[in-house]
């Protein structure tokens, strides 16, 4: 996730357009070189669509440490298109056009909220990201294939657990930074809550012991969903006040998700093998997140609800053998 992503999405600019006072007009510089021309043209579409017309546009070039760029102009004042009009101006327009064009029959498809990836053309994955992610996950089952029991359906289960985990822990680092911005901040608070809620989820099965997990596997759906169905953007509170609330409520999800792998994690007789299933589960599950570039971010939720469904019908499928065995111990050399 670059710094700017949501900087350029339809929210953005009709946030912008909404703090613009009467007559104020929005300044968009980018810079936009062959053979990447669509995003001038993505942005052009956005522009016109988010104020209901065509944005002025220039080509600047490069002043001093200031790099050339194709600048968008547009208020919500129609007196901008008649200063843009009289000669000094016109002028200027004429002699500085974009060197593409800008008016296309099918324009790329504009950037929002759930799908921010500005420097990314369509709703397809980058064969980069794909190729890296298959790479990653054959690394991962060479280094732990020894461990590896895919006939069991214990190793489903803590495979499942681990993709669905790391679906969750980025679907929380990517939401809020759109509250906090992408920076450090973003991580300290996503990884902080993590943490706690893993902590707090130790200790509960620690001292309280529960006995059956079929009641916390159906509340992590239930959380999932929840925060799937919440329209986060539209709540009326500051931007920090909405990521303090989104990460107490994925925290919740978290908290579930703890409990269910502490208990199975203390249960199962080999260790290592759990550990190996999970870490692959969790890089399958950074090769699912991959989908976030064909259907949007918010719906990855829906993908860890189902890692996490297929987890509990493995566990309940075989749950013998998720116990651990009493060691029988012989007699003293």
């Amino acid at each position: 996730m670059r710094i700017d992503n949501y900087v350029y999405t339809e929210e953005s600019f009709r946030e912008a357009r909404r703090l613009l006072k009467p007559g104020g007009v929005l300044v968009v510089k980018f810079g936009v070189r062959a053979p990447w021309t669509w995003m001038g043209q993505r942005l052009y579409k956005m522009l016109d669509e988010v104020f209901g017309r065509e944005p002025v546009v220039l080509d600047v070039a490069q002043l001093g440490p200031l790099l050339p760029a194709t600048v968008f102009v547009t208020s919500d004042d129609a007196g901008l298109w008649t200063r843009a009009s009289q000669p000094a101006i016109a002028r200027l327009l004429t002699e500085n056009p974009p060197g593409y064009p800008l008016r296309v029959e099918n324009p790329p498809s504009p950037t929002t909220d759930d799908w921010p990836y500005v420097y990314h053309r369509s709703h397809s994955i980058p064969r980069t990201y794909l190729v890296v992610s298959l790479v990653l996950l054959a690394m991962s089952l060479t280094l732990v294939r020894k461990s590896f029991a895919p006939r069991q359906p214990a190793t489903w289960v803590f495979f499942f657990l681990g993709a669905g985990f790391l679906l969750l822990e980025t679907q929380l680092v990517s939401r809020l930074a759109l509250y906090f911005g992408t920076t450090w901040l973003v991580n300290c608070v996503a990884l902080t809550a993590v943490l706690l809620m893993l902590v707090i989820a130790n200790l509960f099965v620690a001292y309280l012991r529960p006995k059956r997990l079929a009641p916390y596997y159906v509340l992590l759906l239930i959380s999932l969903f929840v925060n799937f169905l919440v329209p986060w953007e539209r709540l009326p509170q500051s931007a920090r006040t909405v990521g303090l609330l989104m990460s107490a409520a994925y925290g919740v999800s978290v908290f579930f998700a703890g409990v269910i792998f502490t208990k199975l994690f203390a249960q199962a007789e080999r260790k290592s093998d759990a550990f190996g299933a999970n870490i692959i589960g969790a890089v399958a599950g950074g090769l699912a997140q991959n989908v976030s570039f064909v259907i949007g971010m918010k719906t990855l939720l829906l993908i860890a609800a189902l890692f996490y469904g297929l987890a509990a019908l493995c566990a309940f499928f075989r749950p013998q053998e998720l116990r651990v065995r009493r060691p029988s111990y012989g007699p003293l050399p």
